[in-house]
């Protein structure tokens, strides 16, 4: 396939599994027929008649063949990970995909249990394939247990949100909702008060001296920014008062960290939740959690609309809109709990990612003062006055720092990989890859291969100066793949992260905030490793010494 093929990235397809398709497809009244699928579903049609030519010819090998760990009758590979007698710590993601590669290759087949094959893929060409594939929905396994929660609450949501949903239903969510966090002139009006509230930040909890765990300090920090963002209100998250365990702010973060965890543990036990939720403690603890996300979502939302009722009433010339929620509540045809739902979603991921991000962020800052020194050098040259303001497109001149962000983010990015099932048949490092089949390309392993990045483990911002080409195994042409296919931390396409802009942005000010100030001298654990909670966390705290800078 040519690199101006690859790169065009198909968007389309005949939709997903027919199961979500009855049960979305009358909300979105989409009709298949009517769109451009028919003609691309006619050539992948085409497409998988080759792909079983070539399988009978021998030119293919079959998908039972694809090496992967041993597989136990009605257990799958679930004894594998148990504690003691396992060889693969569930837990650890990092390593034990890792310790898949080593054992058996770029594409390996793990039956999570008998009906259930996940397909694990190293090789970028692979995951070029299941980008171009992936269709005008793509499809993925996660946050199965949201939609159960929200669709048992039909008097509160419309669905089940744009984290688990999937095919029309979730393109109109979708559609609907990403402009204003995805346009960077929304964003940018935001760039005032995200520097505002970093430095009142900085003034009360990184002040000269041994912070002890950073990771505790900047979650308090950017719950303050996601309710900025979504509620233009001030939570004062880390202030004093709010610094006891039963504050709003305090149960806010505590209730998000535990239902992403107990997303985390009904991904990988899909049983127990579904046929006897009062018996999964996982299931137990997230309703619990939820109901404090939502309870702080709905009164949110009541306090925005009588907001906006009385100033329309009041002053009509001042309609823009000064935060997201608002955004959301004047959109014309909007129902309420679609708003609902995109407002918890914000509060679920707005603390624990960006936190994961910019906590190993600060590690790896602080063991190359070389690198802090250029990041201060340029909040020098963008902000020469040192009582001067940001300017509102700081995201686009502080290109360094966004480079920084990018390493770091390619060494430590908040999940192992992404999820899809594909619409088609494919083949994959030679293999037949049956169409519906879950696979997971292992981006962070790859990021790691010294094949693909020059000395992987070091952290140099400096290889993001300029696109990297890597050439294909059959040496005939050049692929950019550590943009397009190996370094996507923000997911890809279609599916990227709805608040990636929005999360650059407080990254960017952050860092260039606190290089403005301080030195930092890393005098935590000798290694800093990862625990996996959804997202990728710390194993160990983020234990800085601050200097100030003369």
């Amino acid at each position: 396939m040519s690199v101006l093929k690859a790169s065009s990235f198909v968007r389309t397809s005949k939709g997903i599994f027919s199961r979500t398709l009855s049960s979305h497809s009358a909300q979105a009244n989409v009709d298949p027929s009517s769109t451009p699928e028919q003609k691309l579903m006619k050539k992948w049609g085409t497409d998988s008649v080759r792909i079983a030519e070539r399988l009978e010819a021998g030119k293919v090998k079959p998908f039972n063949t694809i090496p992967g760990p041993k597989s136990f009758s009605f257990l799958g590979t679930k004894p594998l990970f148990w504690k003691i007698v396992g060889k693969y710590d569930r837990n650890q993601h990092m390593d034990t995909y890792f310790k898949f590669y080593k054992e058996f290759g770029q594409i390996v087949r793990e039956d999570v249990h008998p009906k259930h094959p996940l397909v694990h893929i190293y090789n970028p060409a692979d995951m070029q394939t299941m980008f171009i594939y992936e269709g005008t929905y793509p499809q993925r396994y996660s946050h199965m247990v949201l939609e159960k929660y929200r669709l048992e609450k039909p008097e509160v949501y419309a669905s089940g949100g744009i984290l688990p949903s999937n095919g029309p239903a979730w393109y109109a969510l979708r559609k609907k909702f990403q402009k204003s966090l995805q346009d960077y002139k929304e964003v940018e009006k935001y760039v005032g008060r995200v520097e505002q509230i970093t430095d009142e930040f900085l003034d009360a909890r990184m002040r000269p001296g041994i912070v002890e765990d950073c990771s505790q300090e900047i979650a308090r920090l950017f719950m303050e920014l996601t309710s900025l963002v979504a509620f233009d209100e001030r939570f004062y998250a880390f202030s004093d008062a709010e610094l006891h365990p039963e504050s709003r702010s305090g149960r806010l973060m505590r209730s998000a960290s535990i239902v992403n965890c107990c997303i985390m543990q009904t991904n990988q036990n899909h049983i127990l939740w579904r046929l006897f939720p009062q018996l999964s403690r996982a299931w137990r603890k997230l309703v619990v959690a939820h109901a404090f996300v939502e309870e702080v979502a709905l009164e949110q939302i009541a306090k925005k609309k009588a907001y906006i009722k009385e100033i329309d009433a009041t002053k009509p010339e001042n309609r823009a809109p000064t935060s997201i929620l608002e955004s959301y509540l004047r959109l014309k045809d909007t129902d309420i709990r679609d708003i609902t739902g995109m407002i918890v979603d914000l509060l679920l991921g707005g603390s624990d990612t960006i936190t994961s991000s910019m906590s190993y962020m600060l590690h790896n800052l602080s063991r190359h003062p070389e690198v802090q020194d250029k990041v201060y050098d340029e909040s020098l040259r963008i902000q020469p006055d040192h009582d001067g303001k940001l300017p509102h497109d700081v995201a686009q001149k502080a290109t360094y720092t966004s480079q920084v962000i990018r390493e770091s983010l390619r060494i430590n990015p908040v999940a192992i990989g992404i999820g899809r099932v594909l619409p088609v048949d494919v083949v994959m490092s030679g293999y037949h890859i049956p169409k519906f089949t879950h696979i997971v390309s292992q981006n962070q392993v790859a990021c790691q291969l010294p094949q693909y990045f020059d000395e992987p483990l070091a952290f140099r911002p400096e290889r993001w100066e300029k696109r990297r080409y890597i050439r294909s195994e059959e040496h005939t042409h050049e692929q950019l793949v550590s943009e397009k296919c190996l370094s996507i931390p923000f997911s890809h396409g279609s599916r990227v992260c709805i608040a990636k802009k929005v999360a650059e942005l407080d990254m960017i000010v952050l860092l260039l905030k606190l290089c403005r100030r301080y030195k930092m001298e890393w005098v935590g654990a000798p290694k800093v490793g990862m625990r996996t909670v959804l997202v990728h966390q710390p194993d160990t705290p983020i234990r800085i010494k601050f200097t100030e800078r003369k």
